[in-house]
């Protein structure tokens, strides 16, 4: 699972790799950091 920032669950996304996510709808990846049971996207 992959969240926002505020904590929020973010559809289409899923981890692609150490501290990567793929955002499927647009194809980029942004960088992330482990989070709970899941991914945190930082902007």
């Amino acid at each position: 699972m992959v969240y926002d920032r505020n904590g929020r669950l973010l559809q289409g996304m899923q981890p692609a790799g150490a501290n990567r996510v793929l955002d499927t709808k647009t194809g980029r990846y942004y960088d992330a950091v482990p989070a709970g049971d899941g991914m945190r996207v930082v902007r």
